[in-house]
């Protein structure tokens, strides 16, 4: 399995979904559904030690599993809401596409049993978002935005663009206000181009940069489950403290 670490973040490829996984005997998956690529998180090796001695205390095991999926689930929304806020714009200063936003609507609650919890992002585009790559379409051209009306938009949505062809070989849609028809009897010199402003920039694929700030950070969201399986246990302790004053 090829790996590549990058500022903080161990990142495997391979076999499976988009998982980010802790290791047994306490496991936590983060599922982005349809990409056949993975994740996973490196976790200190005392923080796997500490997990693995709170699943040994004895308490109710799918109760630890969905407190912890719980957090992990809030923490990916609140990352996603701050990417929506404070992410990076897109060059034309248009408004957001709301794309973060989706991606937060997909996170899943998680499923829970005694070995586990999976927090699904049900978004696809999340795989492609964070590990970059090539877009192209079978037999089809991209269209990428060139002006911010265009953005966020269907060339569909518009009645009046029309293919040029540069002798470059770029391609663009052209947004095409033809000359005015002459008045009867009027006489003019010479003739008045039909004037265009390029609206997309139509291409057979695009490259991505990875965005591996697309997931939490991965030894920070770490010691977070940690925190949230050490509360889990301290609210059972000090219960069964409480518990015993009581019938003493």
């Amino acid at each position: 399995m090829n790996h590549k670490r990058h500022e903080g973040h161990e990142v495997f490829k391979g076999g499976g979904c988009l998982p980010a996984r802790w290791a047994t005997p306490f496991i936590i998956v983060l599922v982005a559904a349809l990409f056949f690529m993975n994740v996973s998180y490196e976790i200190h090796e005392n923080v796997l030690a500490r997990l693995g001695d709170i699943s040994k205390l004895g308490v109710d095991r799918q109760a630890l599993n969905e407190d912890v999926g719980r957090q992990l689930a809030n923490d990916l929304r609140e990352h996603f809401r701050m990417r929506n806020l404070n992410g990076p714009r897109n060059q034309f200063g248009a408004r957001s596409s709301g794309f973060w936003s989706e991606i937060r609507n997909s996170v899943s609650d998680g499923e829970v049993d005694d070995g586990g919890v999976t927090v699904t992002i049900s978004d696809p585009r999340v795989a492609q978002k964070y590990y970059g790559g090539r877009i192209t379409m079978d037999q089809h051209r991209l269209a990428i935005p060139a002006r911010a009306e265009a953005y966020n938009k269907s060339p569909r949505l518009f009645s009046n663009l029309r293919a040029v062809f540069f002798r470059s070989g770029a391609v663009a849609l052209v947004d095409y206000e033809p000359e005015q028809k002459r008045v009867k009897g009027e006489k003019r010199i010479g003739r008045k181009p039909d004037r265009g402003l390029i609206f997309y920039w139509l291409v057979k694929a695009v490259e991505q940069e990875p965005d591996y700030d697309t997931l939490p950070q991965a030894d920070i969201e770490a010691t977070r489950l940690l925190e949230a399986a050490e509360r889990h246990v301290q609210r059972i302790t000090d219960r069964n403290d409480n518990e015993k004053v009581i019938n003493s």
